[in-house]
């Protein structure tokens, strides 16, 4: 009894978890995030990297920053997969909330005047546009797997769900003005780091009927599979600002990214039941799925990950202290629709792992933003924004690997503050939440065999906060 498709959840978890996509950032910068990402047409420090490299034209002096930025995420789900071990007829839980962790996230940036190059700005910056995590207990051994007095070799890890995506960029741009007109343009390299980790169950009646007479509670094996990958890419970012009007500000810009080749390593183990009673009524080839133990496995990944292109639009007015301003956004997440993956390495009892392919079903988002900027006074800038950013996941791959479960709305707040002339304070914090989603059933997008999602009721919100200085020189 040779179980041929045991290494197809190992297909699934990998694909699954690259498709943990909807993982861009608010923005980067705290002034932008302060005035809800409504900053196209408003930039004028070194976050114009990122927002609109235009806005370099507007740095007046020489100028060196320093910021972070901390998220701190708050993520439940209530799993109804009527599976044993995650609930139905061996409810282990009820509500589960995600771990608790808090992102930092370091931003460096140097601004120039470019004398020899004349109207022209010249800007470096080291900032992440795209970050997510999350750690979930979802998955116990259900009661029963284990007969009583029997402890496995290897204990089930407490975390059973867990993402860590990251993609730093290294840019390097260019502004230059012509009267109302600025043209810029910005890239570099582009650094991802990928880690994941997801319980995919295993029903060994797929491979002998006969065990489909077993007890649901043993019928289930969990494989634990974890994927560690690493890969570079290139962005570029562009754009212009124009000011036909003295009070008026206009601002359009555009992030693209080639795709991130990633190389790594997928470790996996699966986790067998301990019946004694089942072990003396199976077959020779049977007895090992009633033993006990841990089987492990491994092998080599590589594929490609696509990063959406986004383009988008902002006004602003002025009314001396006042400025308010308005942007939108599209993003094209839908260039997510399949993950490739070139696997290799010996799978469990001898199998090899087989190369696949993944249909994702994203959708492209739309973010639209306001903020307002005050000057109160010569020392204090006070900043306020909101945004309303449609969910790029469709319920047929929905995870709670996936943060981006619904439409989201934020409220942002946030201010400058002048030490003296030369050196200034930014602050900013911002508050997201999703709206409550409910998944009500399995979905198999491509015919494989295997889900594509998780069904339960999610919930998600985040704390959000920036700090930094500028100099001038």
């Amino acid at each position: 009894m040779r179980p041929s498709r045991l290494w197809l959840p190992l297909l699934f978890m990998t694909s699954s978890a690259l498709m943990a996509a909807g993982f861009s950032l608010s923005g980067v910068g705290t002034r932008g995030l302060s005035m809800g990402g409504a900053y196209r047409s408003v930039v004028s420090d070194w976050s114009s990297i990122f927002w609109n490299p235009a806005g370099l034209a507007a740095v007046e002096m020489n100028e060196v920053s320093l910021a972070g930025t901390f998220i701190s995420p708050l993520s439940s789900c209530v799993p109804h997969t009527q599976i044993p071990g995650y609930d139905g007829g061996y409810p282990m839980r009820y509500r589960v909330n995600a771990g608790s962790r808090l992102f930092v996230l370091p931003q460096i940036a140097y601004v120039m005047n470019a004398d020899f190059l004349s109207s022209t700005k010249f800007g470096v910056a080291l900032f992440t546009p795209f970050d997510l995590g999350a750690s979930w207990d979802l998955y116990d051994p259900p009661i029963g797997f284990y007969e009583r007095g029997y402890t496995p070799p290897k204990a089930f890890p407490e975390h059973d769900w867990e993402s860590d995506i990251s993609i730093t960029c290294a840019y390097i741009g260019l502004a230059r003005k012509f009267g109302p007109l600025s043209v810029g343009i910005a890239g570099g390299p582009l650094f991802g780091s990928i880690s994941l980790r997801k319980v995919k169950l295993y029903d060994p009646a797929t491979a002998d009927t006969s065990l489909y007479s077993l007890p649901v509670q043993f019928r289930y094996f969990p494989i634990d599979t974890r994927f560690d990958g690493n890969g570079v890419s290139f962005g570029i970012n562009f754009g212009i600002k124009l000011e036909p009007l003295k009070n008026l500000s206009l601002g359009l810009s555009g992030r693209y990214y080639s795709p991130v080749k990633l190389t790594g390593d997928v470790n996996s183990a699966i986790y067998f039941p301990k019946n004694s009673v089942l072990e003396s009524l199976a077959d020779p080839e049977g007895k090992i799925f009633f033993q006990g133990g841990v089987l492990e496995a491994e092998g080599d990944v590589t594929t490609e990950l696509k990063l959406p292109l986004s383009l988008g639009g902002g006004i602003s007015y002025n009314f001396g202290d006042l400025t308010l301003a308005f942007d939108a956004e599209l993003t094209t997440w839908s260039v997510l629709d399949q993950v490739d993956l070139d696997i290799s390495g010996i799978g469990f009892f001898g199998d090899s792992l087989s190369d696949d392919t993944m249909v994702m079903n994203w959708r492209d988002t739309w973010k639209y933003s306001f903020g307002i900027e005050y000057r109160g006074g010569e020392k204090t800038v006070i900043r306020l924004g909101a945004y309303y950013d449609e969910g790029a996941i469709t319920d047929s791959t929905l995870t709670p690997l996936i943060p981006d479960i619904n439409s989201k709305v934020s409220v942002n707040v946030g201010l400058s503050y002048f030490l003296t002339d030369r050196l200034t304070f930014d602050f900013n914090y911002e508050f997201v939440r999703a709206s409550r989603k409910n998944v009500s059933s399995f979905v198999d997008v491509d015919s494989d065999g295997e889900p594509d999602n998780m069904p339960g009721e999610y919930s998600l919100s985040v704390d959000a906060a920036g700090v930094g200085l500028s100099f001038r020189f």
